[in-house]
């Protein structure tokens, strides 16, 4: 049973300080007792005689929502572990969580840890497991951390249900990861992040945006800051900031992540203040935050640029819709506002004098109000 889930909070006190094969001799307190049973007695102590036979730590896994636990069956050597894009070897047996059926039984199956070749919380697991550690890994959200939203037929020709609950048994045998950014050349960060940006580019033209959005920024984290780089590399590099900046954009706009969708636009056109698409989605995300005369001002600027720019004309058109609609809301918004007062002889700032006796002398304590 899992420690924070026991009753009874004398038993679960003695458990956290116990170690493996220690025994205790416990006595408590009908308050501490309680939640143990129908056994224990309802006045006088309860004694009990503990051993500490085994255990195993049950941690969630992070950046998973709380839909993918780990339970440690065997603990790993070292403290190294995967990272993302390393290649790992480790053996598999994965069920569906419902029914036990077996979908996979694997002694030694290799592959490259966030490439899809794997469900997302096996591979966010694996990132948290060191070489020789066996885990129990549960994933309660089939949807986003397993097979997905539909039906699935793994390559042993068993049907996962939608969404379905799933578990696997991993032991680690052995991973090789991918060489750290501290440990490359100024060259190599940047072939590296030519890589990412068009693993990001791939991910993005089959509508996998968080992916996609994954690979871009994984992509300017190598390069973003150059300033130890040379002349003729900060050029190469500012090619790639340029395009993945603006890449960014369209994958948050995708996402209504409006404000950072704007910041990186503002990156790329610091860039290059006549790069189009990145202007244009910049439009986009002032118009998504209702500023529609920045927006329109990005938008003109893009048919002074190119009078041609069919976007952006058809941009300004749904634009100068939204801003006339908006006009209209307003105009019976206040319209309303002021015929209600006009009604009344009122002013809407207007403060009401208070009664002359009330100003004179305040009746409660007869004190002279000030003049």
């Amino acid at each position: 049973q899992v420690v924070e889930q026991i009753a009874s909070a004398g038993l679960k006190k003695c458990l956290e300080t116990m170690k493996r094969g220690e025994q205790a001799h416990v006595i408590l307190t009908p308050s501490y007792a309680e939640g143990l049973g129908e056994w224990v007695p309802a006045e006088g102590n309860t004694v009990l005689m503990l051993t500490a036979n085994r255990w195993h730590r049950v941690e969630e896994v992070p950046n998973a929502d709380k839909c993918v636990e780990k339970k440690v069956l065997i603990e790993g050597e070292g403290y190294d572990r995967p990272n993302e894009g390393a290649e790992v070897t480790a053996a598999v047996i994965g069920r569906i969580l419902e029914t036990g059926e077996e979908f996979m039984n694997a002694e030694e199956h290799k592959w490259v840890v966030d490439d899809e070749q794997m469900p997302d919380g096996l591979d966010l697991t694996l990132l948290q497991m060191k070489k020789g550690e066996k885990a129990l890994v549960t994933i309660s959200d089939g949807t986003r951390f397993g097979f997905g939203g539909t039906e699935t037929t793994t390559e042993s020709g068993v049907k996962v249900p939608a969404g379905a609950a799933i578990q696997y048994e991993v032991s680690l045998n052995d991973f090789e990861k991918t060489k750290e950014s501290w440990d490359m050349s100024n060259d190599e960060k940047y072939e590296a992040s030519i890589v990412k940006k068009d693993q990001g580019n791939v991910y993005f033209k089959a509508g996998k945006n968080e992916r996609a959005l994954k690979r871009y920024e994984a992509c300017l984290k190598l390069i973003e800051y150059d300033a130890q780089f040379p002349d003729e590399l900060k050029e190469k590099c500012k090619v790639v900031k340029l395009a993945t900046y603006s890449n960014c954009a369209a994958v948050m706009l995708k996402l209504k992540r409006y404000k950072d969708a704007l910041e990186k636009c503002n990156k790329a056109l610091e860039i290059d203040g006549a790069h189009q698409k990145a202007r244009f989605r910049r439009a986009q995300a002032l118009a998504a935050r209702d500023d529609y005369e920045e927006a329109e001002m990005d938008l003109k600027k893009l048919i002074d640029m190119d009078p041609k720019n069919v976007d952006a004309r058809n941009e300004l058109k749904r634009l100068k819709h939204k801003m006339a609609t908006q006009r209209k809301k307003d105009s019976a918004i206040f319209g309303n506002m002021f015929e209600r007062m006009a009604k009344t002889g009122g002013d809407f700032y207007e403060v009401k004098p208070k009664d002359t006796d009330e100003a004179e002398e305040n009746p409660a304590d007869g004190v002279p109000a000030f003049p």
